[in-house]
């Protein structure tokens, strides 16, 4: 018997950052590009998002990828305070592309690995394990090898996902809800 080559449809080469915030009703953030993925998760409250060209309100349960390079800038769209989760990574793999102006709700079996995923993650807390990625992966590889495979698959069944969230126009503004 030969070896069995191991093909992965998305494979995480760089972790940039992994958190999750809290942020009230004047929050805004100006907005940044970079030559990193970004992941944007509302957990609770209206997000106010740019995406490249798009203008977009999410509400609690929405994900939206930034692709490298797109100018992205985030907001508190309503009332009470924001809840939200960012990753930034580098990757490679066939299905990467396939996340390039991926809006969606997450099915069951997503909201489970995201619940599981933000387990990673003590919000707020300067001891947590994943605050910033560069020192916490490199401190704890252990940890690092399992945040990373459960959100390479995460990613996966992101990708394999049709967009769920339609967009409706509002003015000159893509409401997503």
């Amino acid at each position: 018997m030969g070896n069995v080559f191991i093909t992965r449809p998305i494979c995480i080469e760089t972790i940039g950052s992994v958190f999750t915030k809290r942020r009230g009703e004047n929050y805004l953030f100006s907005g940044e590009s970079h030559e990193s993925w970004e992941m944007v998760y509302v957990i609770d409250g209206y997000v106010g998002v740019t995406a490249g060209e798009r203008i977009l309100k999410c509400r609690p349960g929405s994900l939206i990828f930034h692709q490298p390079n797109e100018f992205h800038r985030l907001w508190n769209a309503g009332k009470g305070d924001i809840h939200i989760m960012v990753i930034s990574f580098t990757g490679s793999g066939d299905e990467l592309n396939r996340l390039r102006e991926k809006v969606l709700f997450l099915d069951e079996t997503q909201v489970d690995i995201m619940r599981r995923l933000q387990d990673f993650i003590a919000e707020d807390d300067p001891k947590q394990r994943i605050k910033s990625a560069r020192g916490a992966f490199a401190a704890d590889p252990v940890t690092a090898a399992q945040f990373v495979s459960l959100y390479e698959y995460f990613l996966y069944t992101c990708a394999k996902s049709e967009n769920t969230i339609k967009p409706k126009m509002t003015g000159d503004t893509l409401l997503f809800s």
